[in-house]
């Protein structure tokens, strides 16, 4: 199996979310995103800390607000876990405590082809790190819009 293959799982006319073979459920744009986008509002779920750690939701939730929810991690419901992390991202999170949503906007013009990206934050930054510039952004800009209800892609990973 080629480090390229990868698999659509969704598509509209904004992102992809799309299996990459070694790096997993990344987001791609599908057209040209301006800087300032709101690209997604998530209702967020909280959840006992100990329940996160038992159920291996660690990689998909934040820390919540201490001062209003002691012991509980913030699970947002929607695509905000899916994205991937980076150094330089080109979404920025912002999270309404009285309303219990979170916002994800562009902070500056992503192009079609580009992986939508947040900062996980510091302590992520003790993981190990695919470099970006390690991705296969050649292939993975190859998906071709033949409707807006059609992607292609150049290849795809059989289920």
């Amino acid at each position: 199996m080629n480090t390229t293959d990868y698999k659509i799982l969704y598509y509209n006319d904004t992102y992809a979310l799309v299996e990459v073979f070694y790096k997993g459920r990344c987001v791609y744009a599908n057209r040209e995103i301006t800087k300032g986008e709101v690209l997604s509002i998530d209702p967020l779920l909280y959840i006992e800390d100990n329940v996160v750690a038992e159920c291996n939701l660690k990689h998909y939730c934040w820390g919540g607000p201490q001062h209003i929810y002691k012991h509980k991690s913030m699970l947002p419901l929607g695509l905000i876990p899916i994205y991937a992390h980076s150094r330089t991202p080109n979404l920025e999170l912002t999270f309404d405590f009285e309303t219990n949503i979170a916002r994800a906007t562009t902070v500056r013009s992503i192009h079609r082809g580009e992986e939508i990206t947040v900062t996980y934050g510091r302590e992520f930054e003790t993981f190990e790190y695919i470099d970006e510039d390690d991705l296969p952004k050649e292939q993975l800009q190859q998906i071709e819009i033949i409707s807006p209800k059609v992607v292609k892609p150049s290849r795809v990973i059989k289920p």
